[in-house]
């Protein structure tokens, strides 16, 4: 039931994604806004600036690399909820996850 359950909401988040990029909107969240208001201007700014690169660069790779980044480091899974979701086993997650991070990892050299 909760595999059924996961793949539902998967399948579901990818519609969202595909929609988003669709729409190449950039909009500023009331809730960054005021989270950093504490910090320096120049620090926001970078933070913000950065995020949206890493946002660009994640989007721009693989499907599957995204996805596999995605659901184990913003949205905190466990390897093994991962490969349930994905169905595919535990080390295949692991394997793929440090590939996709190595990948994103490569396209953000450019930036540092």
């Amino acid at each position: 039931m909760t595999s059924w359950f996961l793949k539902i909401v998967r399948n579901r988040c990818v519609d969202l994604i595909r929609q988003r990029a669709r729409q190449q909107s950039e909009s500023v969240e009331l809730e960054q806004i005021t989270e950093h208001t504490s910090q320096r201007p120049d620090t926001v700014a970078e933070k913000h600036e950065m995020m949206g690169l890493l946002k660009t660069e994640l989007m721009a790779m693989p499907e599957d690399q995204r996805e596999i980044i995605l659901l184990r480091d913003f949205h905190n899974l466990s390897y093994a909820e991962v490969a349930e979701m994905l169905s595919i086993p535990q080390g295949t997650v692991m394997s793929r996850l440090h590939r996709a991070r190595v990948e994103l990892h490569g396209r953000m050299e450019q930036y540092q």
